[in-house]
Formats: C-alpha cells, structure tokens, sequence
C-alpha cells in the first residue's frame, strides 16, 4: 500500500515499476485476485451452493501461494497474514451476497469484465517475475522457472485444459503458452548474466513492461474473438466440472 501512495505522489515510469513489479502483494495485489477469482468463478457456475463456492474460490486463491511455500523457504501467507482470510471472505460475500447483487453485476458489464481479464493478467506476468527472483536468490538452474511456473502459476489453466470439453481445451493452452513464453523470456535473461534484483536496471525495466504489454495483447484478442463468455470462464473451468460431476 506505501508504494501505491509513493506512486501517486510522484508520478513516474520507475514508480510504476515499482508498483507493479516490486510491491508487496499484501493487501493490494492480494484483494484484486481474490476479486478476479471469485467474479470468474460465479460467471463460470451459475448455480452453485455457497459453502462449495466459498472452498473451491478459497482454494483456487492459494494454492499456488501455498506450493511456492512449499518450494521454496518463503512463509505460508495464510500463516504470515492471518488476515488475508478475512480479506478473501469479505471479497467472497461481496461477489454473491451483495444486496441486489449490485458487485457482480457492475462487474459483468463488459468493460469491467473486460477490466477483470486485463487485471488477473497482469497479476500472473507479475507472479512470473516474482518465481524469477525466488529462483535467483536461492540459486537454482535457470531452467526451473519453467516447472515452477507451471506448478505455482499456471496449475489452474493446465487444470483447465484437462478438464474442459475438447472445443474449449485450447483456450486454456493460449494462457499456458503466454506464461511459459514468459518464463522461457526470464531464462534466457538469467543464462545472460540478468539480475532479476536489480531494481535501477532500465533495460530490465523495459523487458517486464514488454511482457506484460504482450500479455494484455493476448487477453485482448481472445476477448474479441471469442466473447466475454469465454474469456470469463478462464482459471476456474475445472469447478465447473467438479461441480457438474456432482450434480449428476
């Protein structure tokens, strides 16, 4: 939250990077995923009881925070800040028990939805940065970021994949393909003598705001070509196949 105060204070491209890349995730990053998820996961269920909404949203926010604990020397957040469970229900009964359900409707109206994708996006090219620098630290072989990646970011969509009618499979496979695009980016910057901790670095600067820039090129054309439907059941269609399974 400093750095969004810094940021508005004093406006700058070095700012905006610090805010985007180097922020704490806690509490700003945190709610607007817990946002992303819980908007997503009730378009994508239409009907769904509360309390198997509430457990699969509440897994599907942090369960890549929690394997990247388990990887690697880094605290479990929900052990760390205690309170980001109260942040994920608060966020969770705002998206389905609103009066009126005002919070989800704004939400579904496209250009906000449009606004969600363009945010949950943005908030993976930074998770990608973040494994980058867990990797550096702890001086493991460049070519982990991959694995990592798919394990700690992308295990949603790869989920997904699996999971979704074979038509749609494909959807899920654009948003791996731009993760591991990214990682594959990170790689070669490291294998070149890169110092992901490098904060002053303007080449380095410019390299993240390239991939994110690429990043919301993609969102931007699958949301054109194929409609907010789609687009919004992103990360959280294997709910939608637990949950269908269990209605049979």
């Amino acid at each position: 939250m400093d750095s969004l105060i810094q940021f508005f204070n004093g406006f700058s491209f070095e700012a905006l990077d610090r805010l985007l890349f180097w922020g704490s995730p806690y509490p700003l990053y945190f709610i607007l995923n817990c946002i992303c998820i819980c908007f997503i996961l009730r378009k994508s269920i239409r009907k769904c009881r509360p309390g198997v909404s509430y457990i699969f949203g509440f897994s599907l926010v942090f369960v890549g925070k929690i394997a990247l604990s388990l990887l690697f020397p880094i605290p479990n957040p929900i052990f760390k800040h205690p309170e980001v469970v109260l942040y994920f229900t608060i966020v969770w009964f705002s998206m389905n028990a609103f009066p009126y359900d005002l919070v989800f409707k704004i939400l579904s109206w496209i250009p906000f939805s449009f606004i969600v994708q363009l945010i949950f996006t943005m908030l993976q090219v930074r998770e990608v940065f973040t494994v980058t620098r867990v990797v550096y630290v702890n001086k493991m072989q460049e070519y982990m970021i991959v694995p990592i990646v798919l394990i700690t970011v992308a295990a949603p969509q790869i989920i997904w994949m699996v999971c979704r009618l074979p038509k749609a499979r494909w959807m899920g496979l654009i948003s791996i393909i731009r993760l591991v695009f990214l990682s594959i980016n990170q790689i070669a910057l490291l294998f070149f003598g890169m110092n992901p901790m490098d904060q002053t670095n303007k080449s380095e600067t410019m390299i993240r705001f390239s991939g994110l820039a690429i990043s919301f090129i993609i969102t931007f054309l699958t949301f054109v070509a194929y409609g907010k439907d789609h687009v919004d059941e992103f990360d959280v269609s294997l709910i939608v196949h637990i949950f269908r399974f269990l209605r049979k």
